[in-house]
């Protein structure tokens, strides 16, 4: 739900499954040209918060504005990519932004609109990546946001100015902490991504649990990987399971036992994916593996 300050802003209108919401409102550009023309330096223009159910429509949004949220309860994607509770993302300003709450565990954010001519320095000081994700430090108590800066900006004494600056840099003061926990890089992604996977493939595990251990969603897992690696996270764990399975192949085990060690419960399924994979089933790769050390132990013997 929009607060009411944002009807000067924009108009929202239905279209299926999508929420749209764009600045039309004449009126509104007045305002924001007007505060522009006074030079504000920093000033926090609204406050919002909302506990979103699991039937929240898609949010998609173009705002006149810059519009920071903080997750404090649940998950959901922001532009295809999932988020939890102690995380936050920006939807910045004149930018197309995509954001829908999780449908078993919807989440609970607060957000709020810094307005001024040093926004754009705070938001650069600020370890935001470039996805515009962030980490903040949940333990702030972010009902003094609703308590002081619930009221329109134009509503405000100064003394209420100033307390809400004070709440922001606190915030900024707790993004920073988190620093050395904050988001990753999109090469550090596929990195854990790929060590996840050397780490667990033997155990059957999946690209959705992988994703979610990053706190990716898949496609978005899919995205990163591909533009690094030129192969899919799929791809790639199936080559980790079949080199594995080569090596083994090699030794005394049975079919089946290397079956279990790559991750595959059922043997004739792994016989199947190992004959697509090399061209020849793991019994019949066995036996021209021994056929091939047969002939150069005799090479050399000769030799």
């Amino acid at each position: 739900m929009l607060p009411h300050f944002i009807n000067f802003f924009f108009t929202v209108s239905q279209k299926g499954q999508k929420t749209y919401c764009f600045c039309a409102s004449k009126y509104g550009k007045i305002i924001l040209h007007k505060l522009r023309r006074e030079r504000i330096i920093l000033k926090i223009l609204h406050y919002g918060r909302e506990e979103c159910d699991k039937n929240k429509r898609r949010t998609r949004l173009i705002s006149d504005v810059d519009m920071i949220h903080f997750i404090e309860s649940g998950c959901g994607t922001f532009n295809h990519r999932k988020l939890s509770a102690g995380q936050g993302f920006i939807c910045r300003r004149d930018r197309l932004c995509d954001y829908m709450p999780d449908k078993d565990d919807p989440w609970t954010y607060s957000w709020i609109n810094p307005f001024g001519s040093d926004m754009q320095q705070l938001l650069e000081t600020l370890p935001i990546d470039r996805d515009g994700v962030f980490f903040w430090d949940i333990v702030h108590d972010l009902s003094s946001l609703q308590e002081v800066c619930g009221s329109s900006f134009y509503r405000r004494s100064a003394a209420e100015e100033y307390r809400c600056l004070a709440l922001l840099y606190r915030l900024a003061a707790g993004m920073l902490a988190k620093k050395g926990e904050s988001s990753l890089s999109r090469c550090d992604y596929v990195e854990q991504a790929k060590l996840f996977l050397q780490t667990h493939y033997a155990r059957g595990v999946t690209i959705k649990e992988t994703a979610a251990a990053l706190h990716l969603s898949r496609a978005y897992l899919r995205n990163l990987f591909y533009a690094q690696e030129k192969l899919s996270p799929q791809a790639y764990l199936m080559k980790l399971r079949m080199e594995r399975a080569e090596f083994l192949l090699s030794g005394s085990y049975s079919i089946t036992e290397i079956s279990c060690a790559v991750g595959y419960d059922d043997v004739l399924q792994f016989s199947r994916i190992f004959a697509k994979y090399h061209g020849v089933s793991p019994t019949q790769y066995r036996k021209e593996l021994f056929e091939k050390e047969k002939r150069i132990i005799v090479t050399k013997e000769k030799i």
